[in-house]
């Protein structure tokens, strides 16, 4: 993991302290002339605002400020906007909610959505885990199993940062426990198999069946 430089860890920090203060304000305003509102109240008042205006912020620095594919060099703008304008919102709003499973079943196409995952018609992410969402594309009615995993990023030695597009097409079906790395692309109809571990940049053709570790064609879905 490569050292993240002093500015922009203060940089961060005062991203934070502007996205808390917003959030407190908020729920400040709401509950202040109400006289019965405790402590509790109020902290759960500065958590909904927490996640509506994180959300919101994060979009829009996205927007604006887009995380691109590819590698992220040390010292360049995509790596400053990498640790100030994308990290604090994984690791402070999204991982708390997306690895302990507190998103119920039918919001998860929300949630993902909100974070930029772009998903087809009747998909729902349900138990799985999709990490950097911004980097993954579902097609229509995609199933994806229990504890599988689809990781567009890689982190390789000291300084090497990557992120690559994982596609998965209409209808493929991913399987209990797999795991899908950066840059995959899985075909329409398509099946990965329960505890397969797809190799990065993989290209899994319509309707054939993988699995293994590492996945490899074992049959074709009939």
């Amino acid at each position: 993991m490569r050292k993240i430089p002093l500015i922009q860890v203060i940089a961060a920090f005062l991203l934070m302290g502007m996205w808390a203060g917003a959030s407190g304000g908020i729920s400040w305003l709401l509950l202040h002339r109400w006289s019965g509102a405790g402590p509790f109240l109020y902290f759960a008042a500065f958590a909904v605002a927490w996640v509506i205006v994180g959300v919101g912020i994060h979009r829009a620095l996205m927007a604006f400020f887009p995380l691109l594919e590819g590698e992220v060099p040390p010292g360049s703008r995509q790596e400053f906007i990498y640790h100030v304008f994308y990290l604090p919102f994984l690791f402070f709003l999204f991982y708390p909610l997306a690895l302990p499973k507190m998103i119920p079943i039918p919001l998860t196409r929300l949630f993902f959505w909100c974070f930029g995952a772009r998903l087809g018609r009747n998909t729902y992410p349900g138990a799985c885990m999709i990490f950097d969402p911004h980097f993954v594309t579902l097609g229509d009615n995609v199933i994806l199993g229990y504890q599988s995993s689809l990781i567009p990023h890689a982190i390789e030695g000291e300084n090497r940062l990557s992120h690559t597009p994982i596609r998965i097409g209409n209808n493929a079906v991913i399987g209990v426990n797999a795991v899908i790395l950066g840059g995959v692309t899985v075909g329409e109809r398509a099946v990965v198999a329960a505890g397969a571990v797809v190799p990065k940049s993989t290209v899994i053709p319509p309707r054939e069946i993988w699995g293994g570790l590492p996945a490899r064609r074992i049959g074709l879905v009939e």
